[in-house]
């Protein structure tokens, strides 16, 4: 692209008394030599005297080169590249309306014609502009504008791009406990768990006939089958279950 071209790429609605949005948020009551000299000082150019001529009604304004979305992105490896426009915005106001209005048969508006022109809209007669007075007010006489949008160029930009792996992963070292920590079970050949044999509070899977939390002939611990490798107190059981015979 031609870098010396500039293209419109969007135009802008006109904007009928756009300062009306602004004065709905303004005071509830405001002079009407302030509400003039707020929206309409701007087109007094050259020189500033407070009297507005028909060249200086017309005002064009030029913004700053700005970026605007990117598009066209891509990525090469690590690195991401887009397409970036970077554009600035012209705009055309006027106060046609209140300078045909207002301006006497020297063709040039005062302050004092500006204001003959406002106070019409003064309704309650107080000497000032309520809310609803002013955006009367603007809707009648207010500045007009027009504004589109010109591309200037296109940019390419680029940045690195960092893939973290995901720890939930196989292969990514994920959990949190190997075995031989203690709290889990034991299941022969997988690894698994956060337990390893021997620890307190695992389980062990056969050959053994000691499960729990204890091994034979401790305390507590019983055979599940005969002969007894170690009773509740160690030895021989108190109760053989002969009634002929005593037991100790």
């Amino acid at each position: 692209m031609n870098l010396g071209w500039k293209v419109a790429i969007g135009a802008g609605i006109v904007g009928v008394g756009a300062l009306a949005l602004a004065a709905c948020g303004g005071p509830k009551e405001q002079d009407a030599e302030s509400k003039l000299l707020e929206d309409f000082q701007k087109f007094d150019r050259s020189p500033r005297d407070n009297n507005w001529t028909q060249p200086e009604t017309t005002l064009f304004e030029v913004g700053r080169p700005y970026s605007a979305n990117r598009y066209n992105t891509y990525r090469v490896g690590d690195m991401q590249f887009w397409e970036q426009q970077i554009v600035h915005r012209e705009s055309t106001s006027d106060m046609d309306r209140l300078f045909a209005a207002a301006k006497g048969n020297d063709a040039v508006a005062s302050l004092a014609e500006l204001k003959t022109v406002a106070m019409r809209f003064d309704n309650d007669g107080n000497g000032t502009l309520n809310r609803d007075e002013r955006k009367d007010f603007d809707r009648q006489f207010g500045a007009s504008e027009r504004s589109r949008t010109i591309l200037d160029r296109v940019e390419t930009g680029w940045s690195y791009v960092q893939d973290y792996p995901d720890p939930n992963y196989p292969g990514n070292g994920g959990g949190q406990t190997s075995p031989g920590d203690d709290g889990g079970s034991y299941n022969p050949g997988n690894g698994g768990g956060n337990t390893s044999p021997g620890d307190d509070g695992g389980g062990y899977t056969p050959p053994s006939n000691g499960g729990g939390n204890t091994s034979p002939g401790d305390s507590g611990g019983s055979s599940p089958t005969p002969p007894s490798n170690g009773g509740s107190n160690n030895g021989n059981s108190t109760d053989n279950g002969n009634p002929d015979e005593g037991d100790f």
